[in-house]
């Protein structure tokens, strides 16, 4: 079993990108990562133990850490290289951040609006600045939009991370990466002894740079000590697993629960640690096979509008009286409108904006040859 698990080739960690400067089985990372969402939103009232599908979430995080700080360090390497301005490197991201993101996000923001989703019209002024998590943690519950909170973190995340890599000493980056690791399990228990509630403890912008910065902290390794990675990513699958069967032994002792909110979140961030950097090398034999399916591969693609509209899902097919008696049913038509409402707005909606960014290289060349080759560096990005 470990043997369709563990990468049968040396991984490269060497800041170049592959010859089509696109990591496949990140996307099939992302697949997986938003099915689980789906899964806990239509499907935990049937199995209650897919409750936990919302840590998917997480998995996201890593990979946003791990592939924006990989990012953002070779365009730190472009401004260098070429003397480019550094505030030109930034604004480059920041177009790019926005064509990405922006257009779906205020897209169905303003559509659930006009058609009077109630959950969007209440908090409406909270999700339109990205500050759903905010919203979340000052009512201490969730409801019908909260998706929306990670997508309000990670935008928090975007604000304040490119500044960091692009203009601090190298030498600092990884005691902040680190300092926001630990922040994170430290802040969860401190909410736990003060009687903070679950919705807030798990949308708490701090609350979740563990994730962040584990991603992050890889690729900074991946950037100065490449051989490393490796060695670090199977450290973080052992110490993973030790704090989430710390978790299992210790969760039914109400005395424990402190401990419990610091030490499940980082022990499946760790885990989902070494996927993404396993992922990132490529993993080969049957996991890599099915890694490399490609209608899995198309789920990761589209996984951003599938994590954006599968919550308004079940409302669509109640205005269009189409609930049925039957859960199982409804369930079907619910995952089915979570897949082709997304399907559609990627390739007449998302991809056409998306494809704006060749328009935004990182390195401002005069010549085609060079712009191309730094594009490749960074084309990862065009589908994330």
């Amino acid at each position: 079993m470990t043997a369709l698990l563990v990468p049968q080739s040396p991984p490269s960690y060497d800041g170049r990108a592959r010859p089509t400067g696109h990591m496949d089985q990140l996307d099939a990372l992302r697949a997986f990562a938003v099915l689980a969402v789906l899964l806990c939103h239509f499907a935990t009232s049937y199995v209650p133990v897919l409750w936990y599908g919302q840590y998917g979430v997480n998995l996201f995080f890593v990979l946003s850490g791990f592939l924006i700080t990989g990012i953002l360090l070779r365009c730190r390497r472009i401004s260098f290289e070429r003397s480019q301005s550094r505030f030109l490197t930034i604004r480059q991201f920041y177009v790019r951040r926005f064509l990405r993101i922006f257009p779906l996000f205020y897209f169905v923001l303003i559509v659930t609006w006009i058609i009077g989703i109630d959950d969007v019209r209440h908090a409406f002024g909270w999700h339109v600045t990205y500050l759903t998590d905010f919203y979340i943690f000052r009512r201490a519950t969730f409801g019908g939009a909260s998706h929306f909170w990670s997508l309000a973190v990670e935008e928090q995340f975007y604000l304040l991370w490119p500044w960091a890599v692009i203009f601090l000493p190298f030498r600092w980056l990884l005691p902040v990466t680190a300092a926001a690791i630990g922040a994170a399990p430290i802040t969860r228990m401190w909410g736990a002894l003060h009687g903070w509630s679950f919705p807030s403890m798990r949308v708490f912008p701090v609350c979740s740079t563990d994730a962040l910065g584990l991603g992050a902290l890889l690729a900074i390794c991946a950037e100065r000590a490449p051989r490393m990675v490796p060695k670090l990513a199977r450290m973080a699958l052992r110490f993973g697993i030790a704090l989430l069967a710390l978790w299992l032994s210790l969760r039914r002792w109400h005395s424990a629960q402190v401990l419990n909110a610091a030490i499940f979140d980082l022990g499946c961030d760790l885990v989902f640690s070494w996927f993404v950097v396993s992922a990132a090398a490529g993993f080969t034999g049957a996991a890599g096979r099915l890694l490399t399916f490609r209608p899995l591969l198309l789920i990761g693609v589209i996984s951003y509008g599938i994590y954006v509209y599968h919550v308004f899902a079940p409302e669509l097919l109640i205005r269009a009286h189409l609930r049925s008696h039957s859960h199982t049913m409804n369930f079907g038509m619910d995952v089915a409108i979570s897949f082709l409402l997304p399907l559609a707005s990627w390739y007449c909606y998302e991809r056409p904006i998306n494809e704006l960014k060749r328009h935004f290289p990182y390195a401002l060349c005069t010549r085609r040859r060079e712009s191309s080759v730094a594009e490749v560096a960074v084309s990862h990005a065009n589908a994330y």
